[in-house]
């Protein structure tokens, strides 16, 4: 409740000095806004990965490439290929090296 009284408060006060001429509000508290609600947002544990994809996603933390993924797997290098594309949209990343940081700063793996 308190949370929603100080966002009450803070509309209050933008909307008044943005109708006054001024800034709505200032750089600083903007971050400081911006830092709340990201505390709030609830953080995406597995990103829905299945169990195949974090499968591959740890072994590409351990730096094997497509081709020993897929022997050590006995997959096709494409299918490893798709599983990866996969991955990488589910993550929201565009490179192996994302993938992987990703993967290992959020605990995926």
């Amino acid at each position: 409740m308190r949370l929603n009284r100080w966002l009450l408060i803070f509309a209050l006060f933008s909307t008044t000095a943005a109708l006054a001429g001024g800034s709505p509000m200032t750089s600083r508290i903007a971050r400081r806004v911006l830092d709340m609600f990201s505390k709030f947002a609830p953080k995406q544990s597995d990103y829905g990965l299945s169990d195949r994809e974090k499968e591959i996603l740890q072994l590409m933390t351990t730096g094997l490439i497509k081709k020993e993924i897929a022997d050590r797997l006995t997959l096709s290098i494409h299918t490893v290929d798709t599983y990866l594309r996969r991955i990488y949209e589910k993550l929201e990343v565009n490179t192996r090296t994302g993938a992987v940081a990703k993967a290992l700063k959020e605990g995926l793996v």
